[in-house]
């Protein structure tokens, strides 16, 4: 199939794309929705703006530098168990703090934990767009599933705000909060456990591959001063490419996607992506 040819629908007609990207939407969903009420949950708790813009640079920091933390662990370990602790951490930091913001607890506990959802912010949208090159196996379809992937990212930033802003105006900021946090375990767990067509076959290529986390900090840096507009709307990021470049065969490197598909990942998020 050429490209001239191919069209989203039939990039979704792939078997197990469907479920699969459903529920990695859902989880990714909670990052477009975490930042509103967040800081209205601090400013809320602490009456102090101050400390609320403290909260989510703290979370934005540790969701940016640790990136390439998360992608070694996911090298290491596999996508699957990591992803699946990650998820688990992330929705359970973000429901104690709401919780914590709705009982007024202190600053300091707020901070930290404000610090480590930043930290375990699991990185849902790198990962299914690994996914979609295992399943994808006509290069066309997978320029398709991709350049459909990034459209969706898009949309979800751009309405997520304005959805967050709206239940602001209905419901108290720490409730707000925990809209995003059972969103990420929700479509997170639902993503981790789908059939095992893709993301067994990472698992089994992280453990041979080699370590990459030197580029990963160094992608990291160089996407934060190219691209400064974007560092703040941080999300977290993996790996592209599940083996080192010297492995590449000529068969594989036609599956390749443009850069151009994954730049404004990279630049949003820190991203640790090997193919730069």
């Amino acid at each position: 199939m050429s490209d001239r040819t191919a069209r989203y629908r039939d990039a979704l007609a792939i078997p197990h794309v469907l479920p699969t990207f459903g529920a990695a939407l859902i989880g990714r969903s909670a990052y477009a929705l975490v930042f509103l009420p967040l800081l209205y949950a601090v400013a809320d708790a602490t009456g102090s703006i101050a400390l609320a813009g403290v909260a989510v640079a703290l979370y934005g920091a540790g969701a940016s530098f640790l990136a390439p933390v998360r992608a070694w662990l996911i090298d290491r370990h596999g996508a699957r168990p990591v992803l699946g602790v990650l998820v688990l951490l992330f929705g359970g930091t973000i429901a104690a703090l709401a919780i914590t913001s709705l009982t007024s607890g202190p600053s300091a506990l707020l901070m930290a934990l404000a610090a480590l959802a930043g930290a375990v912010a699991p990185p849902l949208g790198p990962t299914m767009r690994v996914a979609w090159g295992a399943l994808a196996k006509d290069d066309a379809l997978l320029r398709k599933g991709l350049s459909f992937d990034a459209v969706v990212e898009e949309l979800l930033y751009l309405a997520g705000p304005a959805i967050a802003g709206l239940a602001l105006a209905l419901i108290a900021p720490g409730l707000a909060l925990l809209v995003p946090a059972a969103l990420v375990v929700v479509g997170g767990l639902l993503f981790v456990l789908t059939p095992p067509w893709g993301l067994c076959a990472l698992d089994r290529a992280a453990r041979k591959r080699q370590s990459v986390t030197g580029r990963c900090w160094r992608t990291a840096a160089s996407s934060a001063s190219c691209c400064p507009h974007w560092w703040p709307a941080a999300s977290p990021a993996v790996s592209v490419w599940p083996f080192p470049s010297s492995s590449r065969t000529t068969e594989d490197r036609p599956r390749q996607a443009s850069p151009s598909v994954y730049l404004p990942e990279v630049a949003q998020s820190a991203a640790c992506y090997t193919e730069r």
